[in-house]
């Protein structure tokens, strides 16, 4: 049998095929939230062995541990696999200060200038370039949760650094839905205050 993201177990279609932990098998992983101030297991929510699951588990368990023990975090700490922009959201969404990595693939472009050199615009909804041309939003991809902007042709054919900036005729620019939260997330972590844990919650 070819093991793959989308093979299910012949006896128990809900169990994920999982390489994690060295040879594929099909399992499960069980997800704990847990009160780390008394050291008190609160929750647990088991689900396919899938990073996906694992973060719908923690959607689940806080709802759950509001509604049974009427508990609502201020603080949640979690690895580097929860820190995607949609999770960091719904951590803002319930004013919830998330001490979790915030995964960032901004520098994964294959040796091209990342998205941190082009400089954003909020009033006018556009990225700057470093040679100072525009690059205009032009669509948003609901499916995908993620905003496009993109230079014209024109301004890329003449630029001095474009073998550094873009393969194409023109450079584009792919921005998550919730870029702004992430952005907030690593300012509020990187802040002295929070090192020290005095940040506000």
């Amino acid at each position: 049998m070819r093991a793959g993201l989308n093979v299910l177990s012949p006896t128990d279609p809900a169990a994920a095929w999982n390489t994690k932990e060295g040879r594929g098998r099909f399992g499960y992983f069980t997800n704990y939230m847990i009160d780390t101030a008394h050291a008190v297991i609160v929750d647990v929510e088991a689900t396919p062995a899938r990073l996906a699951q694992e973060i719908k588990a923690s959607k689940t368990m806080l709802g759950r541990i509001e509604e049974r023990h009427g508990i609502k975090p201020e603080r949640l700490a979690a690895d580097k696999a929860y820190g995607t922009g949609p999770f960091l959201a719904l951590l803002s969404e319930r004013n919830i200060t998330p001490h979790i990595p915030v995964v960032d693939r901004q520098q994964q472009t294959g040796g091209l200038l990342p998205r941190g050199a082009f400089t954003f615009d909020p009033e006018r909804n556009v990225f700057i370039c470093p040679q100072g041309k525009i690059l205009k939003h032009r669509t948003a991809r609901e499916k995908e949760k993620i905003h496009m902007y993109r230079a014209t042709a024109s301004d890329c054919l003449r630029c001095p650094i474009r073998q550094q900036c873009t393969h194409g005729p023109k450079r584009t620019l792919s921005v998550p839905f919730d870029e702004g939260v992430r952005q907030e997330v690593i300012a509020l972590q990187s802040s002295e205050a929070f090192q020290h844990g005095l940040a506000p919650i």
